[in-house]
């Protein structure tokens, strides 16, 4: 499930911890556009059509998101299922939930990233 983009706050967050902490790995195109993996199925068993039917009507409803934390992590693998040391990191009410609309920057970020899809060599 894809959002509209990061909100002014968050992107500003984003660009402020790249550039106080240049010893920080950069960020891979996965973490570049906001989304939320959605998957939990019992084993052998394959999505469905149906089981995504939710997906638009669970989007229309998820307007706002509240980001009060973040974590850091070093991990063992990249899919987070084993980490090596973990540490929350509260933020300031300022980032915590913006009501701003996502730049159209942010806006183009995220469908240029869903038009990859449609592309013959993907």
């Amino acid at each position: 499930m894809q959002y509209r983009g990061f909100s002014p706050a968050l992107a500003g967050l984003k660009q402020e911890l790249n550039s106080k902490h240049p010893e920080l790995p950069r960020e891979n195109p996965g973490s570049k556009w906001p989304k939320s993996s959605l998957g939990a199925l019992r084993d052998n068993q394959r999505l469905t059509p149906e089981h995504l039917s939710f997906d638009e009507s669970l989007q229309n409803e998820v307007d706002k998101v509240l980001v009060d934390h973040l974590l850091v992590v070093f991990y063992k693998c990249r899919s987070l299922e084993k980490y090596l040391e973990l540490s929350k990191v509260p933020l300031s009410s300022e980032y915590q939930l913006d009501d701003s609309m996502p730049s159209q920057q942010e806006q183009d970020n995220v469908q240029a990233v869903l038009q990859e899809a449609d592309h013959p060599s993907y």
